[in-house]
């Protein structure tokens, strides 16, 4: 811990006062209005990762001049990885992210106004969906409490959480979890090669969302005519748009016309025949798949899937029955034939596993039953929701078959894709006010300072919202929570 000033206990020793703004930054100066503590190397410490160069006095007493970047010409650009080192937080983030050489859990860097030096927050690159991540971009998957946030509780000496109240979390469905040290330490994307499915280069590029729930696009630019070398992720030097995302390309555009629990969807690639027998229902789930077969032709005969157009693999839409054990689901796609029926395909037992269908062509790929079986119910409870969001939908495109020649029953056919999934999109921004309880050997109740429960939305001003909340805690009376923000941002101006 770090002791206090012992004529002054609301100062630090080597407290560093200092000012920072769109105007440029004095550092050392008597009437600063932000002060620095440097809590390395037992609380944070920085790291030589993806080519930063840590400019900022963590473990050091000088102050290099990328440190701060208040007033970014057109990239935010800062130059220190850091992430919290205490012991709990430690083995948690090793194990939430499965890689046992990970020295940490990282910081946010890009938060706020560019003045910080240590964030509050969680790196969104790598734990976004969380609720210490800074910004709520996209409906990834519902914000969740991890039991790395409850481990900084559990390293402040103040507070003895209870570890399994920690909401349930499924690789391949939460961003980041149990992907490895390369997701945990490396760049998004190297020279167009992603280090996970949640990334992407292709601006054409569509995929299941982690919830498996609907479709998404990938969110990438226009080409920079050059680079930094920290994000050089592409060929062609395209980038995503939010900076605490360190401007990864992701898929992350949702497409509002493929929604699979959404009755009133289009089926791909063509929106009036169902040639991969899509199902749009509650009960729907994505999964890739290039699964199809010719579809019966009102009055006769039948429209004739081009085989050429279905050799790629697209996320499509199929109704899913999970086992009551949860460790299989079969598969069932629509029966053309009575256009009310369902056809089984078969169960799936593992991801990778794929399924046919008797006189079609192609296939579906399972994915991991616990990806689409799994109960992510937030064990942690709402003591009220406040919500933002905006919303861009393009103008909806209709590609329907033409019909070409007939012989006999059959009628040969040829159309035009609708290119991607086709339709229209819709890029939706929401923040939600999540919380948490815990258990606290602390008798006084604190203050809360919310994470991504008060996220800011990307297309707006950027940094945390702070508000007060109250907790309301399973099985017990309403008590004031200390939130975790408050841990982060004033652990560091408050051990005592």
């Amino acid at each position: 811990m770090i002791p206090r000033q012992a004529d002054d206990q609301t100062r630090f020793p080597n407290e560093i006062f200092y000012t920072c703004s769109s105007a440029g930054y004095q550092w050392d100066v008597s009437n600063g209005n932000m002060r620095y503590v440097d809590i390395s190397p037992t609380i944070v410490n920085s790291f030589s990762e993806r080519g930063y160069d840590c400019q900022c006095p963590i473990g050091k007493s000088t102050l290099g001049a990328g440190c701060f970047y208040p007033s970014p010409p057109f990239l935010q650009i800062p130059s220190c990885v850091v992430r919290m080192v205490t012991p709990t937080v430690l083995a948690e983030a090793r194990n939430f992210f499965d890689c046992p050489t990970l020295e940490g859990a990282e910081l946010e860097n890009q938060e706020g106004n560019g003045c910080s030096i240590i964030g509050s927050h969680w790196e969104q690159r790598v734990f976004a969906g969380e609720i210490m991540s800074p910004v709520s971009t996209e409906k990834l998957v519902n914000t969740y409490v991890s039991r790395v946030s409850l481990a900084v509780f559990e390293d402040s000496g103040w507070y003895k959480p209870d570890m399994s109240a920690a909401d349930p979390v499924v690789k391949g469905v939460h961003w980041g979890y149990k992907q490895g040290c390369s997701f945990a330490t490396g760049k998004c994307l190297d020279n167009d090669t992603p280090v996970s499915k949640v990334f992407c280069s292709d601006p054409n590029a569509i995929s299941c969302s982690l919830d498996r729930k609907s479709v998404k696009s990938c969110e990438i630019g226009s080409a920079y005519e050059s680079l930094p070398a920290v994000y050089s992720y592409t060929s062609t030097n395209r980038l995503g748009g939010s900076p605490e995302m360190d401007y990864c390309p992701h898929f992350a555009i949702g497409l509002s016309n493929r929604v699979c629990t959404n009755t009133t969807s289009i089926t791909s690639p063509y929106t009036n025949v169902n040639f991969m027998r899509e199902v749009f229902s509650s009960q729907s789930r994505c999964f890739l798949s290039t699964l199809h077969a010719d579809a019966p032709r009102i009055g006769g005969g039948s429209y004739v899937a081009p085989s050429e157009n279905f050799t790629t693999e697209r996320p499509v839409c199929y109704h899913v029955e999970c086992a009551a054990d949860t460790l299989s689901y079969s598969l069932k796609v629509a029966d053309l034939a009575t256009n009310s029926m369902l056809t089984s395909l078969g169960t799936c037992f593992s991801a990778g596993q794929t399924l046919t269908m008797q006189g079609g062509g192609g296939s579906v790929t399972c994915a991991d039953p616990a990806e689409v079986c799994s109960d992510i119910t937030a064990k942690h409870t709402l003591a009220g929701q406040s919500t933002s969001s905006t919303s861009s939908t393009s103008s909806t495109s209709t590609t329907e078959l033409t019909e070409s020649t007939s012989s006999g029953t059959t009628t040969t056919t040829t159309a035009i894709s609708t290119g991607g999934d086709g339709g229209s999109t819709q890029s939706t921004q929401s923040t939600a006010t999540s919380s948490m309880s815990m258990s606290s050997t602390a008798s006084s109740s604190s203050t809360s300072t919310s994470g991504n429960g008060g996220n800011t939305d990307s297309t707006s001003s950027r940094g945390s919202t702070t508000s007060a909340e109250e907790f309301e805690t399973v099985g017990s009376a309403k008590q004031s929570w200390l939130k975790i923000s408050l841990m982060l941002s004033g652990f560091w101006m408050h051990l005592v």
